[in-house]
C-alpha cells in the first residue's frame, strides 16, 4: 500500500491493521513523518496565512506613513494624532494609544490591525489573533526600521513551520508509545500474538484520526480545553486499537508466528 492508502485505511478500514501490525517500525515510522508533516502544515497554514497579511498590512503603512514608534515598559507611544486610520490594499491600520478605541472597532472591518497602548490585534476574517507588548523590551524605532524589520520578519515563517513540524512529531510519537504500553497489554490478555514493535506499528496508524480532528481543532475559532481534547483524542486511538486487536485475535494474521517478540527497527 503506498502511504495515502494507509493514510486513507487507518480510520477507514479495521482490517488494515492486520497488515500494519506486520509491517517494520522503520515503515510505520516513515508514514508518520510524512503523516505529521501533512497534518501539521494543515494545522498552521490558517494562522500562517493571517500573520503574512498582518505583516505586508503593517509593512504597508511603514512604508507609506513617516511613523516613529516608542515602547517603553510594555507601552506603546506614536507620533501621530489618535485615531489613525490607514487602508492598504483590503486591510485597514488603526492605531489609538490613548485608549479611545476598543478592540470591538474590529468588528466593522474584515481584515484590520489595531495597535493600542499595550497590544496588537491581527483581524482576518472570524479570527483575530493578538500580540501583547509586555514582554517586549524598551526600544524606539524609525518607519524605515520596522518597514525593513517586518518584511525580514515574513523570512522566519519556514523557520516556524519547520519547527511546529519537529516539536508536532516528538509529540506524536510519544503519544504513539502511550497507546502501545495500554495496547501491548490488552494484546497480551486476547493472546493476539503481537510483540510490542507490532503493536507500537498500529499505534502510529491509530493516531491518524486523533490527528486529523486536531487540525480541524486548531481551525476552530475557540479553543477545547486541554484535558478534554486528550481525552477524546486518546479514546479514539483507544478504540481503534481495540477493534484492531479484536479482529486480529478473530482472524489470526498469516505467519502471526513470527510476529511474537518482534522489536521496532526488526
Amino acid at each position: 500500500m503506498n502511504f495515502f492508502v494507509k493514510f486513507f485505511k487507518s480510520f477507514t478500514d479495521i482490517k488494515a491493521y492486520q497488515q500494519f501490525a506486520k509491517e517494520p517500525f522503520g515503515r510505520a515510522f516513515g508514514f508518520l513523518i510524512l503523516a505529521t508533516l501533512i497534518l501539521s502544515l494543515a494545522a498552521i497554514m490558517p494562522g500562517i496565512i493571517q500573520f503574512n497579511r498582518g505583516i505586508n498590512q503593517v509593512a504597508g503603512l511603514f512604508e507609506e506613513t513617516p511613523l516613529d514608534f516608542s515602547l517603553q515598559n510594555g507601552e506603546l507611544s506614536v507620533n501621530v494624532d489618535m485615531p489613525f486610520y490607514h487602508t492598504y490594499e483590503d486591510s485597514t491600520t488603526i492605531i489609538d494609544t490613548s485608549g479611545g478605541t476598543s478592540a470591538s472597532v474590529l468588528e466593522d472591518y474584515d481584515k484590520a490591525v489595531l495597535f493600542t497602548a499595550t497590544r496588537m490585534l491581527i483581524k482576518d476574517g472570524n479570527s483575530t489573533a493578538e500580540v501583547s507588548f509586555q514582554a517586549l523590551p524598551n526600544i524606539s524605532l524609525s518607519t524605515r526600521f520596522l518597514a525593513t524589520f517586518f518584511q525580514f520578519f515574513k523570512w522566519a515563517i519556514p523557520l516556524v513551520v519547520i519547527f511546529s513540524f519537529v516539536i508536532t512529531l516528538v509529540v506524536r510519537l510519544v503519544q504513539a508509545l502511550l497507546v502501545a504500553v495500554v495496547a501491548v497489554i490488552l494484546a497480551a490478555i486476547l493472546k493476539a500474538g503481537l510483540g510490542f514493535g507490532n503493536v507500537l506499528a498500529m499505534s502510529i496508524y491509530a493516531l491518524t484520526l486523533p490527528a486529523i480532528i486536531g487540525v480541524f481543532h486548531s481551525w476552530l475559532p475557540f479553543t477545547i480545553p486541554g484535558l478534554y481534547f486528550n481525552i477524546v483524542f486518546f479514546s479514539v486511538a483507544g478504540l481503534y486499537m481495540v477493534l484492531a486487536l479484536l479482529k486480529i485475535t478473530k482472524t489470526p494474521i498469516e505467519d502471526g508466528s513470527e510476529l511474537a517478540g518482534t522489536e521496532p527497527g526488526e
